[in-house]
């Protein structure tokens, strides 16, 4: 069986607040996103099947407007993820099955932050650029119940996803006491995307129709910077 499609992200997001007495407001800073995902299954015997997954868990994309007065602090921001996960499902009975899969997830980052625009000051001078990139592993488990033909239920488990990322932070105007302006130096960064668990109910409505809803709880308590 082969699967795929896309998920369409189109957050709405309004900043505002203060900034060394200024007033700092922008709307629509955070970026619409297409991500797409695959997914492939075989079955080996009538309990055994294996499978890939191509797809994303995790992303963010930032743009300020030139007249956002705290670009200094943040400006364009991106995180994307790929992951790639093998996997494997075992059928116990007619009632339980259960399975497990290994990610292994390619991360790439870009943080900016430049001199915000004001009568006073020209904006557009990269006060930080670092980009990075990581290999990081993890692995997830799920379970699922058949009540019968037409309703079964489903938990995952998704592992936190530690990574570190090697790259390099450019700057325009310096950064005082650490890199002198036009410079660039190498640079190392350490994160975790958080674990989640999902909960997941089908049901066969008719031979056209099937229902499918999830709850999916994840630790942003560890995503702290």
């Amino acid at each position: 069986q082969f699967s795929t499609g896309f998920s369409y992200l189109a957050p709405d997001v309004e900043v505002t607040g203060t900034f060394n007495g200024t007033p700092a407001k922008d709307v629509g800073p955070a970026q619409s996103a297409l991500i797409p995902y695959a997914y492939l299954s075989h079955r080996i015997n009538q309990d055994l099947a294996v499978g890939f997954a191509l797809h994303s868990r995790f992303g963010l994309s930032t743009d300020y407007s030139d007249s956002f007065s705290a670009t200094s602090l943040a400006n364009k921001s991106e995180i994307t993820t790929y992951y790639l996960s093998p996997k494997a499902a075992y059928q116990i009975n007619q009632c339980w099955s259960i399975g497990a899969g290994f990610d292994a997830v390619y991360v790439d980052s870009t943080l900016t932050n430049s001199v915000p625009n004001s009568s006073q000051i020209e904006g557009g001078a990269t006060i930080l650029d670092v980009e990075g990139d990581d290999w990081a592993y993890g692995f997830n488990l799920g379970t699922m119940f058949q009540l019968n033909d037409k309703t079964r239920f489903g938990l995952a488990y998704y592992s936190k996803i530690d990574f570190e990322l090697e790259g390099t932070v450019k700057t325009d105007t310096g950064f005082p006491g650490v890199l002198p302006p036009g410079s660039t130096t190498n640079a190392t960064a350490g994160s975790t995307l958080p674990q989640s668990i999902e909960l997941s109910g089908y049901h066969e409505l008719n031979e056209q129709w099937n229902l499918h809803a999830s709850f999916t709880w994840t630790d942003w308590s560890t995503f702290d910077e």
